[in-house]
């Protein structure tokens, strides 16, 4: 297990942070209702754009939860625990979209 991040000197919010993915993209982490598991969106294990993972709060028991295909994004747990709800556009194509042209803003 990895160790605890240090908060900045004088932080009184936070204590206790680790660090639980490494490598690929990770974003939107969001709490089963029982606060034993994590949802989230990553690129990792080779992905070529975001899916869908569950993991326990130690980091452990990474699980890919969407379909591997097409760009999956806004997964949330419903209040049984058991079961969530994803965003994706595997239902048009199974493939990555293009990433959009941001070099406009």
């Amino acid at each position: 297990m990895q160790q605890p991040l240090r908060p900045m000197t004088g932080e009184r919010h936070l204590a206790n942070l680790r660090q639980l993915t490494f490598g690929g993209e990770n974003a939107e982490a969001y709490f089963s209702p029982d606060g034993r598991q994590l949802i989230f969106q990553s690129t990792r294990d080779g992905a070529a754009c975001d899916q869908i993972y569950t993991m326990d709060l130690d980091g452990r028991n990474v699980r890919l939860v969407s379909t591997g295909r097409g760009v999956t994004t806004c997964s949330f747990f419903f209040p049984d625990g058991r079961n969530f709800i994803y965003s994706s556009t595997h239902g048009a194509s199974p493939d990555c979209p293009p990433r959009p042209d941001v070099s406009r803003g």
